[in-house]
């Protein structure tokens, strides 16, 4: 493999030679030279076939570690994004049980308390559950907004 380039010395050698196969057939005149020189073109603009080259015949360990290197940064990062959507479904969840108890204390501080005597129930105990009941409703609508 040459050092100035990462493209094989092996595969610009089997482009080249398809190159010369093909202008034979057609009849063009050419050097060995010219076919080197458009191979090496060729495959300088079609990077994927040198990588899928040096897959089938990985002939450095560098290149067995690169693939290697890839594959786990990317697990890593899917790995971080499925940590983070579990994180924001677990936040939403906790926020959506918060208000669901909250209301459901409001809802039973209505008809709990009553006055001293016991008879009718006690305003600013109904106004507090009340007012509890507006902002968990409001609470609501806006995880509702938010998250749909």
């Amino acid at each position: 493999m040459n050092k100035s380039s990462s493209i094989p010395e092996e595969l610009i050698e089997i482009e080249a030679y398809k190159i010369w196969k093909k202008r034979r057939r057609k009849g063009i005149d050419g050097t060995s030279e010219d076919d080197w020189r458009k191979a090496k073109e060729y495959l300088e603009k079609h990077r994927w076939k040198v990588f899928w080259w040096e897959v089938r015949h990985p002939h450095s360990r560098d290149f067995a570690l690169e693939i290697i290197k890839s594959l786990g940064i990317s697990l890593t990062a899917l790995g971080l994004l499925f940590a983070l959507w579990e994180g924001l479904e677990d936040r939403r969840l906790t926020q959506e049980r918060l208000i669901t108890e909250r209301f459901s204390k409001a809802v039973e501080q209505l008809g709990k308390h009553k006055d001293i005597q016991g008879t009718t129930p006690d305003i600013t105990v109904n106004q507090r559950s009340i007012y509890i009941s507006k902002k968990v409703s409001t609470s609501i609508l806006f995880l509702w907004l938010r998250f749909c």
